[in-house]
């Protein structure tokens, strides 16, 4: 029997502004996958972010609406940064750090 190891999630209440702000069903499917993040950070369907290091998205059930997050794996913590309709990446995280040769 393998054991399973969790990760720590945390945001800041502006998510949970976020997350009260969506329509109903959204916002119970919302809390849902946040807290399904602490057993398994990287979901199947789940899309990292071009150009950043640990950072992933994916839709909720209406595909207008995203939910993103950076994986610490030194940490085993899951920072979840975002609910809502579409962003502008770099506006939400910054630009992408420069590659490093």
């Amino acid at each position: 029997m393998t054991e399973t190891r969790f990760y720590r999630v945390s945001f800041d209440k502006e998510l949970k502004r976020q997350v009260q702000q969506l329509p109903g069903k959204l916002r119970q499917e919302a809390k849902q996958r946040i807290a399904d993040l602490s057993t398994d950070p990287r979901p199947l369907g789940a899309i990292k972010l071009r150009g950043y290091s640990d950072i992933y998205r994916t839709w909720l059930t209406d595909a207008r609406y995203r939910l993103i997050w950076e994986v610490i794996e030194q940490e085993r913590r899951v920072e979840v940064y975002y609910v809502g309709l579409k962003p502008n990446y770099e506006e939400l995280l910054g630009p992408p750090p420069l590659p490093s040769d």
